[in-house]
């Protein structure tokens, strides 16, 4: 039998010189990650009263005879969650690259993470109880069914709760659309660099009027303050070359050398900022494994969107980024994996503009107003 007290030194250890590697069960890592190792003596407390409680009385045997075994199974279990954990954060790949849907499936995704958990925790419990058998001569059956009920028991109450507490936060938004068509009229015209293709496209914010400016890859660009000429660069060491755009943002001839290499007058282009502020209202957004996108008029909290959730998720999920606030202030324009989305700060609703097909569209967009006016050499 595998003695209790090197295992209590061992998770004593772990929690000692790193937290977050100290578990119980194998969900217990999520806990720690989300919650902090304070956590770690209740979770550890009730998995292993319950699971003695469950094991007693499948085998039979009096209480005293397998709360050892039991304390030290999810000890063990624990230990082996944590690459199970990192394996599980390749599950953010199964999420869709867009809000409505990436809502939609969370729960789903979920459920697969704190599954493969379970197998992870059923499959070492059931060796060590098996090897450590504090009862002797009952049928195997009775070990594994025992196993199976307790683990059941504890992930029945653990996995929601988990899921509950650090679910995403969403407070403000009434709905996530799957378009803007519903954006305010006259709508505001959008320039970026598609990700997919790095080409200059531009589009207005109800998602209509998609045209694309260039045919070749575009490094940087500049717009001018009556949109009616761009210039881009098709690499750093390359020379400005000019557009000449019509009304409607369609490309009216070719591209042709741009005088003394930088476009003259007010020029507006993409920015880093993660900050906007038009008014008393102001867009924030804070990058990070706490990714978030709030919006405060004055002290008031309007708007929270914090996407991420469980650590098995977050490696694979999409940030919010790059808000900014378009000139009628009622609306919001920011960046979420590879679409530009609009948020309706009345109607508190989320629509996709536009997909671009990698992070490089949200890095990259230009709306022609006061916050992206640039004196930046091109």
């Amino acid at each position: 039998m595998l003695r209790s007290l090197p295992v209590a030194l061992l998770a004593a250890g772990l929690v000692l010189l790193g937290p977050r590697a100290a578990r119980a069960d194998g969900i217990g890592f999520e806990y720690l990650l989300a919650f902090g190792a304070g956590v770690l003596i209740p979770v550890l407390v009730f998995v292993t009263v319950v699971e003695t409680w469950v094991m007693a009385r499948a085998l039979g045997a009096p209480w005293r005879e397998v709360w050892r075994v039991a304390r030290d199974a999810n000890l063990w279990s624990g230990l082996a969650g944590f690459p199970v954990s990192v394996a599980n954060a390749s599950l953010g790949a199964l999420l869709p690259d867009d809000l409505h849907g990436y809502f939609a499936r969370l729960p789903w995704v979920s459920a697969l993470g704190y599954g493969t958990q379970l197998a992870a925790t059923l499959v070492v419990e059931g060796l060590y109880w098996r090897r450590a058998q504090p009862v002797r001569g009952r049928p195997r059956a009775r070990w594994l069914r025992g196993v199976l009920l307790a683990n059941l028991a504890t992930y029945g109450v653990l996995a929601p709760l988990h899921y509950w507490i650090s679910r995403p936060g969403v407070r403000g938004i009434a709905r996530f659309e799957r378009t803007a068509s519903w954006a305010a009229s006259p709508a505001t015209t959008i320039y970026f660099v598609r990700g997919a293709d790095r080409h200059l496209v531009r589009v207005r914010s109800d998602g209509s009027g998609l045209v694309e400016l260039t045919k070749e890859a575009v490094a940087d660009y500049r717009i001018s303050a009556d949109e009616r000429h761009a210039w881009v660069k098709a690499d750093a060491g390359a020379k400005a070359q000019e557009l000449a755009l019509d009304s409607d943002g369609a490309l009216s001839r070719s591209a042709l050398p741009a005088e003394n290499g930088e476009p003259p007058g007010a020029r507006y282009g993409p920015t880093d900022a993660q900050e906007a502020r038009l008014g008393t209202v102001v867009a924030r957004a804070e990058l990070g494994l706490g990714n978030r996108l709030t919006v405060h008029d004055g002290k008031d909290e309007l708007v929270l969107l914090a996407p991420s959730t469980g650590f098995f998720l977050r490696a694979g999920a999409p940030w919010a980024w790059r808000p900014s606030i378009l000139s009628n202030g009622r609306e919001v324009l920011f960046a979420w994996g590879s679409g530009l989305y609009l948020l309706d700060l009345d109607e508190r609703r989320v629509g996709l503009v536009v997909a671009g097909g990698e992070r490089r569209t949200g890095s990259s967009y230009t709306v022609v107003q006061d916050a992206f006016r640039t004196d930046r050499p091109l």
